[in-house]
């Protein structure tokens, strides 16, 4: 196939920060084949974080410069940022495709040139929910993004930028992230992908290879922790005044231990266990007994990072993570 036949795919992501265009992104890089840390050429797409560069000098060069790279060995690019208005999609997807001025290309003389190729354009819109995309920006970051969300000027793509660039469109909607999450995040829990909060690790042994003959020598153990301490610290900050016996309920019902394997080059395996408390379980078990109340968008809007030098304050008035809840 020769480079004029090959084509090429420019996705762009289109909505306000918290309508889960990263989410999505990442799931379309999922499909079979794909690593995202991958450098091989046979990996279709590369997600390009446009806010990289939003604070760079020079910023449209040095994303031009980088596409470019990208392009040679990706078929499709996927454009992931805070873009919500035609101007802003009009100058990152010309700067695609347009060259730069004569003495940068004199520079750079490697630089791919995109004209050869087929350009194919694609966007992706999430239509403006401002609820549910503070909802779901809420922690996403160590700042938030709540008067962006509600202050920016958001626009439909215009019928010149999809004649200009041949566009294909694409509707989602905001899905708001389900309330554990949420409350998981007011209350400092960092949750993995299935919902868990885990415990650091201790080593239940193993043995350690050799290259030089079939002898391996003991790994040593380390002692198992007395408590799942991130339960407790969580424990005690929800429900403070709970008894021995409903903590007691708490950890047989919802902590397991989980055991993993590690393994090494020269046949070295060692084994290792950690606590493990499914999250949302708990979450419904505290809410149907009372314990806890629902998160609600007002409770999560209304978080804001306490300002330098802010004394006489109430404990009670800070999440774990030292941010003020003000309650109107």
């Amino acid at each position: 196939m020769s480079k004029l036949d090959e084509e090429k795919t420019i996705i762009l992501l289109w909505g306000l920060p918290g309508s889960g265009k990263t989410t999505y992104a990442n799931e379309i890089c999922k499909q079979p084949g794909f690593r995202q840390r991958s450098t091989y050429s046979e990996s279709p797409f590369k997600i390009i974080d446009l806010d990289y560069y939003k604070d760079r000098p020079d910023r449209m060069r040095h994303l031009k410069s980088d596409t470019d790279a990208y392009l040679r060995s990706r078929s499709k690019l996927i454009l992931d940022g805070f873009v919500v208005t035609n101007l802003a999609a009009t100058n990152i997807l010309e700067m695609i495709y347009k060259d730069f001025d004569s003495n940068f290309l004199l520079s750079n003389k490697s630089m791919f040139q995109l004209s050869s190729y087929k350009l194919k354009y694609e966007i992706v819109l999430w239509e403006p929910d401002v609820e549910a995309c503070i909802w779901n920006d809420f922690e996403r970051r160590f700042n938030n993004s709540k008067i962006t969300i509600e202050n920016a000027k958001f626009e439909e793509p215009s019928d010149e930028l999809i004649k200009k660039f041949n566009i294909t469109i694409t509707r989602k909607k905001v899905v708001k992230k389900p309330n554990h999450a949420i409350w998981a995040r007011m209350n400092g829990v960092s949750l993995n992908k299935d919902d868990t909060m885990t415990s650091e690790s201790w080593c239940l042994g193993g043995t350690a290879g050799s290259c030089w003959s079939d002898e391996k020598s003991n790994v040593s153990s380390s002692p198992q922790p007395v408590s799942f301490e991130r339960l407790d610290d969580l424990l005690s900050k929800v429900c403070p005044n709970i008894n021995f016996m409903k903590y007691k309920e708490i950890s047989n019902q919802f902590v397991s231990i989980e055991t993993t394997g590690d393994s090494d080059y020269y046949g070295g395996h060692t084994e290792y266990a950690h606590y493990e408390c499914n999250i949302k379980d708990l979450y419904d078990y505290l809410l149907e007994n009372g314990d806890i109340k629902e998160p609600t968008y007002k409770s999560v809007k209304n978080f804001v990072v306490p300002k330098d030098g802010e004394e006489d304050f109430a404990e009670e008035d800070y999440d774990i993570k030292g941010r003020k809840l003000i309650i109107d």
